[in-house]
């Protein structure tokens, strides 16, 4: 289902079984993006303004009114598990597609939590990884832009990537199995003396590689999330 400029309503039972739908044009009805729950059912407004839209079906595995944030963790991680991905980017795209839900907002501690509590011996791989999504408030999506919000107002590193205060992303999908994560702004790779503006990260779901997309002139370097990111 993909859209342009338009809302969709989306009505459910709360065992997660599909009950109706209804489009209509933005700005023919006011809408705020989010879920929602009333007397008998679940109510999913979206936005497609901007936005690639969603397949039912992941509607449905995402907004289950008994889902807490740790089981569609765990829903997108199976859904991309089985794609043979790579593990640790399974983990890491599991917490992109959630991020990728407008009006999703994702705390840093619940992330955390997560990882720590389901997955021991990966939180234990990536401690400082940990260390550092522990100083986010949260990360917010809106109409597709995602943006960054620390507790102290200050930046966070995550590997050699600077994320300062209110740096905002889009993520979107490739053809095949690869994702874009698109740096829109407040973000620089680089190290202590030099640090350049990131434009994007393509990930490749089957190999687990992350080329890097930097600098004016675009400059390029594909690393691997296990070896080289985590070293493990």
């Amino acid at each position: 289902m993909i859209g342009e400029n338009f809302n969709g309503m989306y009505h459910f039972a709360f065992d997660g079984k599909f009950i109706s739908e209804e489009l209509f044009p933005s700005g023919s009805q006011i809408v705020i993006p989010g879920i929602y729950t009333s007397k008998d059912e679940l109510v999913v407004h979206l936005n497609y303004s901007n936005s690639l839209g969603l397949r039912l079906e992941d509607i449905v595995a995402a907004t289950t009114s008994v889902m807490t944030i740790n089981d569609r963790l765990k829903t997108e991680y199976n859904k991309i598990i089985q794609t043979n991905c790579e593990p640790y980017t399974a983990a890491v795209l599991a917490v992109l597609n959630l991020m990728n839900f407008n009006g999703m907002v994702l705390k840093g501690d619940e992330i955390c939590n997560i990882l720590e509590n389901s997955n021991p011996e990966i939180a234990s791989n990536i401690s400082e990884l940990i260390k550092n999504l522990k100083r986010v408030e949260y990360f917010k999506n809106e109409n597709g832009l995602i943006s960054l919000k620390t507790k102290d107002g200050k930046g966070i590193m995550l590997y050699r990537m600077y994320l300062s205060d209110k740096s905002t992303i889009k993520i979107a999908n490739g053809t095949g199995p690869k994702t874009q994560i698109e740096c829109l702004s407040g973000i620089t790779v680089g190290n202590a003396v030099l640090k350049f503006p990131l434009n994007f990260i393509n990930v490749d779901l089957l190999k687990g590689d992350f080329l890097f997309d930097y600098g004016k002139d675009h400059s390029k370097e594909n690393l691997n999330l296990k070896k080289d990111i985590l070293e493990i």
